[in-house]
């Protein structure tokens, strides 16, 4: 079973999760994932000696305040996926199995 939640236009699932490598273009990202809420520009790694311009995109999460993250290395070629911080979509219980005589209603069955 493939679990999967979507905003808008973003879908995560297991399967497209999955697919999540580094050094993917962010032309790549966005096939997977659409088009980030929120996108911040900044330069990375400053406490080394290779300070790096960085892109992050963020994805709201349902019902939650957290976000899904990636991070890109951006240079004159583009922007390529260094990290990401992905959850995984929650799990939902799964429903009985076919063919058990299961009660549809919610009374107690006394056996």
């Amino acid at each position: 079973m493939i679990q999967s939640w979507a905003i808008g236009a973003t879908v995560f699932t297991q399967q497209n999760i999955d697919k999540i490598r580094m050094k993917m273009s962010a032309a790549e990202v966005e096939k997977l994932f659409g088009v980030a809420d929120e996108v911040e520009s900044a330069v990375c790694g400053r406490s080394t000696k290779n300070a790096w311009v960085c892109e992050t995109w963020k994805y709201k999460m349902p019902n939650s305040s957290e976000m899904n993250e990636f991070i890109f290395y951006v240079d004159d070629k583009g922007k390529i996926l260094d990290q990401w911080r992905v959850k995984r979509a929650p799990v939902k219980p799964q429903a009985p199995s076919a063919g058990l005589d299961i009660p549809t209603d919610h009374r107690m069955l006394v056996v």
